[in-house]
């Protein structure tokens, strides 16, 4: 990543349609750009969060639409917490009202850059990326990575760098697991590619520990996939990964198994599974027989696979199996 960051960093110098203002800050029409800035992740990191602040100073409202970098996929996603349960979604783009500010944050809007590739973002380095606004157009930027301490704002946040780091700070290390990573078209991450892997001929829990496994299996962090229960074209797969661990909750279409969503007990919970247009009878039947799977377990592996906080909502759009 260093190597690669300072070749598109000095383009970014040399050709930047971005104006700086001050120390860190740039222009693009009536935006004014505040201080880009990511965490520091480690190695095991498949994605990061970004984050900015918008200020309109112009009389007419505009629009972030995309986020452009050198990376597998760049979305724009929102961290909320309702009744106690933390969601991120995929959102098409970020108003900026004419006249008023809007902080891209921990726990909030941010920018998710997907498929870091296995380098660490250190303090100091800096990430080229461009941002693309309805109105204002194009404008590169620099987001600084740096130490929590040193961030605009400490927030407790829903920070998703990977699920095998520490940045999805609930409490603990969840990241092993990438959820945005499956909202790919490719899903060819750590040398895998569902799509071109046909999965038909195998048994309904093999296709889904093979699902998991294209999409975060790595040498330096092996995935476990166990026990896997499956209640008509509802499932739930355990994981475990780099001394952590969670539960998926996955459904069966056409195109075969799709990851709905991650947690870890909240998919012990029959509420959960309602959220996702399940009947409570469904949803009972599918946590008893959950709780059978896992009733032999060790305890420091149940422990494990409770470890993940909140809801994590893949939707529809992620990835699944070809048949």
């Amino acid at each position: 990543m260093k190597t690669l960051t300072t070749a598109l960093l000095g383009a970014f110098l040399a050709a930047s349609a971005a104006t700086p203002i001050l120390a860190h800050e740039f222009k693009a029409g009536n935006i004014q750009i505040q201080h880009p800035y990511a965490f520091e992740a480690p190695p095991t990191a498949m994605s990061a969060g970004g984050y900015l602040t918008l200020v309109n100073e112009g009389e007419t409202p505009d629009r972030l639409v995309a986020v452009e970098a050198d990376f597998d996929r760049v979305m724009l996603h929102l961290s909320e917490e309702k009744d106690g349960v933390a969601t991120m979604t995929h959102v098409e783009g970020i108003d900026i009202p004419a006249g008023e500010t809007v902080a891209l944050a921990p726990g909030g809007f941010h920018v998710m850059f997907m498929g870091l590739g296995g380098d660490p973002w250190e303090d100091g380095e800096k990430i080229p990326a461009t941002l693309v606004f309805e109105q204002a157009g194009r404008v590169e930027v620099v987001f600084n990575v740096e130490t929590r301490e040193d961030a605009p704002e400490n927030h407790d946040e829903m920070d998703h760098d990977g699920m095998d780091h520490d940045t999805m700070d609930h409490g603990a290390d969840h990241s092993a697991l990438d959820h945005d990573t499956m909202d790919h078209d490719t899903m060819d991450h750590a040398g895998h590619g569902l799509a071109a892997m046909d999965l038909s001929g195998l048994p309904d829990a093999e296709q889904i520990e093979a699902i998991m496994k294209a999409e975060f299996d790595r040498p330096e962090a092996p995935l476990s996939v166990a026990p896997v229960t499956i209640e008509g074209d509802q499932a739930v797969a355990g994981w475990r990964q780099d001394g952590t661990g969670g539960r998926a909750f996955l459904r069966k279409g056409e195109a075969g198994w799709m990851i709905v969503a991650c947690a870890g007990d909240e998919l012990l919970h029959s509420s959960t599974y309602e959220r996702f247009g399940l009947s409570r009878e469904l949803a009972v039947s599918l946590i008893e027989a959950t709780a059978r799977a896992e009733a032999g377990l060790p305890q420091a592996i149940t422990a494990e696979l409770n470890q993940f906080e909140g809801i994590v909502e893949i939707g529809a759009g992620g990835h699944h199996a070809t048949h």
